[in-house]
């Protein structure tokens, strides 16, 4: 059964399960078998606590039409902690400026303050100008020592939240202010309009620069840096979740889990890493972290995200990437083909402002041994502006992240089905076609099914 068909089953039935005794959520993911995965794709529910005597019409059942189950102990929650991180760039904390002053038992004064991490910075679709993204469950502002309200535009922003022994900011504490915000089922976030004369990186501390945004998918290894537990690694281990967050009433609705990578960290976050964005190996954006839990019996510690994508659309921002022109390789030499519409200079440096050595013909197929800027070296001698190259597009490889995926004649389910293929398969891409990635001579497989290596 391929993933779209157990997702369309998950949904058909995800809000009867949910009103059952108990349930917290449902999503599709791995199975779980003594605390280890397996590499069984399944649809798996989530429980407060598991029950040994449970009402019969409670209880889940151990298939969904035609689809194994799993349960899991666990309830999300959302994470919020009190640590200081500097500079501003992403990765790292940040609060609200406004405090609620808390007089204890010895007369001291305290403040305390919601706190989380500021993810990255992004940019305005209309204006570009710089903006810090989180998550707004983050946003609050503390009105007494137990109550608290949500975060409003013009609410100001400090980075670090702390207060010296005055009572009084850090100078240059202030960052921003909340510019705009969404919290609905599929996205908990909000960005903080950069206003500082303090410097930005547009990067991710730890992480180095985003390279863009794209699509999480089942067994997609990731990072994140937050401000508690800072970089670690993980696994997309669910996608397509629904999980109702403990201590609201909000439920979310496709959502990503992710699990550690235990060769590197038991865990991937803890309170105060909300707000953090996910990363890909390819330093591509696929989440925002919003919730987690606790490492559960026989299951391991897990996170959930919004998917980017989600974020990016309903908030009308980007990331900003590299300003030059991107390559499909680092490696040289490589090759391209000249498109001026006239002859192409070849000059002596990597710039307008050195001397025309010769001209190519459009068309020419060239190799290039070395880069500046947007300028590249011929294997021949002189340099060319990329603004003129096509590039031959690359062979990528990529790895099967689904047991039995279907290979097919043609770039579509309609087409005759050739063979399955097992889990970890190495591929080569030749071509990608609508939603299918071409791997040999005739055989397509589902994009959602690789994860590009």
């Amino acid at each position: 059964m391929e993933i779209e068909e157990i997702i369309a089953h998950k949904r058909g039935i995800e809000r009867e399960l949910l009103t059952r005794n108990g349930v917290t959520g449902v999503d599709i993911g791995y199975k779980y078998k003594n605390g280890k995965r397996t590499k069984q794709v399944v649809i798996r529910v989530y429980v407060a606590e598991k029950q040994a005597n449970i009402s019969k019409s409670d209880k889940i059942p151990k298939t969904i039409r035609g689809v194994k189950t799993d349960i899991i102990q666990a309830h999300a929650s959302f994470h919020a902690d009190d640590r200081p991180y500097t500079p501003i760039t992403g990765g790292i904390s940040f609060g609200q400026s406004e405090k609620f002053r808390l007089i204890q038992d010895d007369g001291s004064v305290a403040l305390i303050s919601e706190q989380g991490t500021l993810g990255a910075i992004v940019r305005d679709n209309l204006t570009e100008k710089p903006m810090f993204l989180t998550n707004h469950h983050v946003t609050k502002v503390m009105v007494s020592e137990v109550e608290e309200r949500s975060g409003r535009i013009g609410d100001i922003f400090d980075q670090p939240n702390l207060v010296g022994g005055d009572g009084k900011p850090f100078p240059n504490a202030s960052i921003g202010k909340l510019a705009r915000f969404a919290i609905n089922p599929l996205v908990d976030a909000a960005v903080i309009e950069y206003q500082s004369a303090r410097p930005f990186a547009e990067e991710i501390l730890g992480i180095g620069k985003i390279a863009g945004s794209a699509k999480a998918t089942l067994g997609m290894k990731v990072r994140k840096r937050g401000r508690t537990t800072e970089l670690t690694y993980g696994i997309v281990d669910g996608i397509d979740a629904t999980t109702a967050i403990q201590g609201t009433n909000i439920v979310f609705q496709h959502q990503m889990v992710i699990v550690p990578d235990t060769t590197k960290n038991a865990v991937f976050s803890n309170s105060g890493d909300s707000g953090s964005v996910v990363v890909n190996e390819q330093n591509k954006v696929v989440g925002l972290l919003f919730a987690g839990v606790p490492a559960m019996v026989n299951a391991p510690q897990m996170t959930w995200a919004n998917h980017i994508d989600n974020v990016l659309t309903q908030l009308n921002i980007h990331f900003k990437t590299n300003d030059t022109p991107t390559t499909p390789s680092s490696v040289f030499p490589m090759t391209a083909t000249t498109n001026s519409p006239i002859d192409l200079n070849v000059r002596s440096g990597p710039g307008t402002t050195f001397q025309s050595l010769s001209k190519i013909k459009t068309g020419t197929k060239v190799t290039l041994t070395e880069q500046t800027n947007i300028w590249f070296k011929l294997s021949t001698g002189g340099w060319v502006s990329s603004d003129y190259l096509i590039f031959a597009k690359p062979q990528r490889k990529g790895i099967i992240n689904y047991e039995g995926v279907n290979v097919r004649a043609g770039a579509g389910t309609n087409f005759p089905l050739l063979e399955k293929l097992k889990i970890n398969t190495p591929v080569t891409i030749f071509e990608e076609k609508d939603t299918f990635y071409r791997i040999g001579t005739g055989r397509w497989v589902k994009n959602s099914y690789v994860t590009i290596r």
